[in-house]
């Protein structure tokens, strides 16, 4: 119960030289009080040039989500259930919830996935293909 999926994202903004396109990096880990185990990590080249770090951020933290965590969190709770079904007495209540755990540095893009809008960056939709409201979801 104590062990939880722990998801990172990061990005650098116009990092290419000559294109100035960002590059999205990902790394899923389990954790626990004391353990830490990697799942999986990921380095993707952001597919047009994004115009400030948080955009970036955003994209790298869709790619994160949408490639990582809504996978992981499917896993764990099948693995769960099929914990449960064996071992009645896993738990004291009987049912344990997967809480995905997400790591971000940018305090702007946080702040833009917490209030599920931002006027200014409309355009992410059509350059980039991510919904600010999904990732509030």
């Amino acid at each position: 119960a104590d062990i939880q999926p722990h998801l990172f994202s990061d990005s650098d903004f116009a990092g290419m030289e000559g294109t100035q396109t960002s590059t999205s990096g990902v790394h899923l880990c389990l954790r626990g009080p004391n353990t830490s185990f990697p799942l999986s990590g990921q380095s993707k080249r952001q597919g047009c040039v994004s115009l400030s770090t948080t955009e970036a951020e955003l994209v790298a933290a869709a790619l994160a989500l949408k490639t990582a965590g809504l996978p992981v969190i499917t896993i764990m709770e099948i693995l769960n259930s099929m914990i449960q079904a064996s071992n009645a007495a896993w738990t004291t209540d009987g049912k344990h919830k997967t809480v995905l755990i997400f790591h971000v540095d940018n305090q702007a893009m946080a702040a833009v996935v917490r209030s599920g809008r931002n006027p200014t960056m409309r355009h992410l939709s059509r350059t980039h293909g991510i919904s600010i409201s999904w990732l509030h979801e």
